[in-house]
C-alpha cells in the first residue's frame, strides 16, 4: 500500500486516513497513485485489501470475521466450527445469473492426509487436495483414481539461494558451479512427476513466463568441478548449511548432487523463523525457498526477492543486489499490465538474475493436485 497517496503520513502518525482513497458514491472508490503501478488492481484482490463495510464490521466486535462475514461472493457464510468445519450456502444473488450450481459446501478442516483419502474412497468426501505423497504412485496408476487427479501449473516455485556477502557464494564461479551440479529431473522423478522442472523461476501461470527462457548451467557435474577449481576450491568445499525447510526429501538430493562436486553441507531443518535470522547473518550460505505468489504475475516474485531494497523490506535474505532490476521494476511498472514492453522487462530480469548474477537456481513449479469425480458422478 506504499504506492497510495497519504501512506507515508499515516504511516509516521499525523494522519488516521489515508487521502488517497476517496468514497465516489455507493459503488466507486476513487484510489490516488503517487506513480503508475500496473499491478496494483491484481494487490487490491488479496484478502487484506479487501473492502469491507464500516458500520457492520465495528457493530460485529469479535465476532467479525468468525460468525459475520459481508461479501458478494457466489456462496453465503453459514457457520464456522473453529478447527472442525465451515458451511456455506448457494448466494441466490449472486450476480452471474444462475450460478452458482450447487447448494450447499461443507468444509471439513484439519481432516489427517490419510484420513483424507479414506474418506474420499469410501464415497464420504467430494473433493481432496491434500493428497499424501506416499500415495501418488498408486493414484497415478490406478485407472479410476487416476481419471480422477485433478492437475495444474501452481503459482509458486521452488528455487535455490545463495548468501552474497559471506564465500564461498561470493564468487559468481561457486555460484555457478552450484547451478551446474543440481540434478532437476531427478527431483521430478522423486516427486512422482507432480511437479515441472523451470530453467527460470516464474512460475507457469504467470504473464512473463517464457517456456523458450533456458538457463546457461544446466546439469554437468564435471564442468562444475572445473568452475570449483578455477575459483580456488579445487580440494572441495566443506562446512556450508543448506536452509531447506521441512523439504528434507528435496534437501537430500540438492546435498547429494553438491557432494558429488566436492561441496560439503549440512542440512538446516525447521520453520523459517526459527532459521531466518541465521540465513541472513550468513551462518547458512545457501537456503531453499519455496513461495506461491498472490496472483500471476512476477512483480510478486520480482518486489519481495530479487531487488536492492527487498533486502530490507522482502524476502532477499542472501543480499542480493543488482541496481539495473530496481530500475528495470519501476520503468515496466509504470506500462499496461500486458503491455509487450512490460513483459520483455521481466524477462530480462530473469536473465539477470539466473544466467547473469546466478543469485538463484530455479527448481521446479509444484502442480496443484486435488482428487474430485466428474460432475456426472457427483449429481448421479
Amino acid at each position: 500500500m506504499e504506492n497510495v497517496v497519504g501512506y507515508d503520513e499515516v504511516i509516521k502518525g499525523p494522519a488516521k486516513e489515508l487521502s488517497g482513497i476517496k468514497i465516489i458514491d455507493d459503488h466507486t472508490v476513487e484510489i490516488m497513485l503517487k506513480k503508475p503501478q500496473a499491478v496494483f488492481p491484481a494487490i487490491l484482490s488479496m484478502s487484506m485489501n479487501a473492502i469491507i463495510p464500516k458500520k457492520e464490521s465495528i457493530d460485529a466486535d469479535a465476532k467479525w470475521g468468525s460468525e459475520v462475514l459481508i461479501g458478494t461472493g457466489p456462496f453465503r457464510f453459514v457457520e464456522w466450527v473453529a478447527g472442525q468445519k465451515a458451511t456455506y450456502e448457494r448466494n441466490p444473488d449472486y450476480y452471474k445469473t444462475g450460478t452458482p450450481y450447487i447448494d450447499k459446501i461443507e468444509l471439513n478442516l484439519n481432516v489427517d492426509p490419510a484420513t483424507q483419502m479414506l474418506h474420499y474412497e469410501n464415497g464420504e468426501a467430494d473433493w481432496v487436495e491434500d493428497i499424501p505423497a506416499a500415495e501418488l504412485p498408486r493414484l497415478l496408476s490406478d485407472p479410476e483414481l487416476s481419471k480422477q487427479l485433478r492437475r495444474a501449473p501452481s503459482v509458486g516455485t521452488e528455487r535455490l539461494a545463495f548468501h552474497f556477502k559471506v564465500k564461498p557464494f561470493d564468487d559468481i564461479k561457486v555460484r555457478q558451479a552450484a547451478a551446474m551440479a543440481i540434478d532437476k529431473e531427478a527431483l521430478v522423478k522423486k516427486r512422482s512427476g507432480t511437479i515441472t522442472s523451470l530453467e527460470g523461476y516464474y512460475a507457469i501461470p504467470m504473464l512473463q513466463y517464457d517456456k523458450n527462457f533456458k538457463s546457461k548451467y544446466p546439469h554437468d557435474p564435471e564442468k562444475a568441478k572445473a568452475l570449483l577449481k578455477e575459483a580456488g576450491y579445487g580440494d572441495g568445499i566443506k562446512g556450508l548449511k543448506l536452509y531447506v525447510g521441512q523439504n528434507t526429501e528435496t534437501g537430500q538430493l540438492i546435498q547429494a548432487d553438491l557432494a558429488a562436486i566436492g561441496i560439503e553441507i549440512e542440512l538446516a531443518v525447521g520453520q523459517l523463523k526459527e532459521w531466518r535470522d541465521r540465513i541472513r547473518a550468513g551462518d547458512v550460505a545457501m537456503f531453499w525457498y519455496g513461495w506461491a505468489a498472490s496472483f500471476p504475475d512476477a512483480f510478486d516474485f520480482t518486489s519481495a526477492w530479487t531487488t536492492c531494497a527487498s533486502a530490507d523490506t522482502g524476502y532477499n535474505d542472501g543480499f542480493y543486489c543488482n541496481k539495473t532490476i530496481d530500475d528495470t521494476l519501476e520503468k515496466v511498472e509504470a506500462l499496461p499490465l500486458t503491455d509487450p514492453e512490460r513483459i520483455k522487462g521481466y524477462r530480462e530480469i530473469e536473465d539477470i538474475v539466473i544466467n547473469q548474477d546466478v543469485a538463484w537456481v530455479g527448481l521446479d513449479n509444484p502442480q496443484r493436485l486435488a482428487l474430485a469425480p466428474k460432475m456426472s458422478m457427483m449429481t448421479s
